[in-house]
């Protein structure tokens, strides 16, 4: 769903879907009525600071009241936890991986939102992401 309204804000609070984290083809993570450009949003965040610090990547939405509804943290390898799929159930990943493919759903989600027409300098959006 895409912003009706034209508020700076309603990108980020009216952009809505589900997402989906998979590994080897096994769905680890889905949750619908995400905030896409929130999470777009703090995803480009943490990966265009990297460089600088080795925080765990900790994404809380607005729209749910459990939290966080992804955290990817550091513990001996890096590791996939989420309020949604249950805290106790923990799926290693690579984090090499969650950063490429986050690079392009950071890509593909930017020329989505300007193929259905939205001028994102007229709304509050993501940062692009540094290569």
């Amino acid at each position: 769903m895409l912003p009706i309204r034209k508020e700076r804000y309603r990108l980020i609070s009216d952009t809505e879907g589900w997402l989906s984290i998979e590994i080897d083809d096994v769905n680890i993570f889905f949750c619908d009525g995400v905030l896409l450009i929130e999470f777009a949003k703090v995803l480009a965040n943490w990966i265009n600071n990297l460089g600088e610090t080795q925080e765990d990547f900790v994404y809380n939405s607005m729209d749910f009241e459990d939290a966080p509804l992804i955290t990817i943290r550091k513990n001996r390898g890096y590791f996939l936890e989420s309020a949604i799929t249950g805290i106790e159930n923990k799926y290693e990943i690579s984090l090499n991986e969650f950063i490429d493919s986050a690079k392009v759903f950071l890509i593909k989600i930017k020329n989505e939102l300007i193929q259905s027409g939205i001028d994102l300098s007229r709304y509050d959006s993501f940062e692009s992401i540094n290569f």
